[in-house]
């Protein structure tokens, strides 16, 4: 997947076989530690939400644990 803004939503994410690619334009060339992204994630009662810091928003199904996404998310 690659996230182009907005409040894109993932509907059929599978772990550690898909890759959420981010721009790392998103952050002025400078993207955070994977890390640092995770820990401001929101769980909800369908999945967990990824704020971004231009407002958009990655809403992810049916993934309630943010550590699971560590090895598939990618800065472009």
């Amino acid at each position: 997947f690659i996230f182009d803004g907005g409040r894109d939503r993932v509907t059929d994410f599978a772990n550690d076989v898909d890759t959420i690619a981010f721009d790392a334009a998103l952050w002025d060339g400078a993207p955070p530690e994977i890390e640092m992204l995770l820990a401001g994630a929101t769980v909800t009662a369908t999945g967990l939400i990824l704020n971004l810091p231009d407002g958009a928003t990655l809403d992810i199904r049916g993934i309630f644990d943010a550590s699971l996404l560590a090895d598939d998310i990618v800065f472009l």
